[in-house]
């Protein structure tokens, strides 16, 4: 999101986002389109990877991809399959950041799918936001987009 000043009004510009997210149980769907919502993205680009090419990552400048963390850290099933069609594409320029869900029973390997996820979106030149340290995240400032 890039906010700019124009004759002392605030403009808000909104990059192209798309949302790609996994989900077994809902639960990431429904973050996943909370967040479009939150951030005035449209129904349109947010897709449930059991049902999307990854080619589609190439409309967009910003991608938000979100999986919820399965077994000891696992990616959710779907997202797994899509991610291994990522890792094909260039995406230098893009910007990406990762969400994603997780049972607060699994001990340290709570959220873990997504710091893989982020560890496998740097082999396609994308410009990764965020930061993980031992596979967590700690930061993610949605001011970077």
């Amino acid at each position: 999101m890039l906010i700019c000043q124009k004759k002392k009004k605030i403009v808000r510009i909104m990059k192209n986002i798309g949302i790609f997210y996994g989900s077994s149980t809902g639960y990431t769907a429904d973050v996943a389109n909370r967040i479009a919502k939150a951030l005035g993205v449209e129904a349109k680009d947010v897709y449930d990877v059991a049902n999307t090419a990854p080619s589609a990552l190439g409309g967009y400048d910003v991608v938000l991809l979100g999986s919820s963390t399965w077994g000891s850290g696992d990616i959710q099933d779907d997202f797994a399959d899509f991610l291994d069609g990522i890792e094909a594409l260039a995406l230098p320029g893009v910007k990406v950041a990762v969400f994603g869900c997780g049972d607060e029973t699994m001990g340290d390997t709570f959220g873990a799918a997504i710091g893989k996820i982020y560890d496998r979106m740097k082999r396609t030149g994308a410009d990764l936001t965020g930061r993980f340290e031992g596979g967590y995240p700690l930061v993610l400032n949605i001011d970077e987009f």
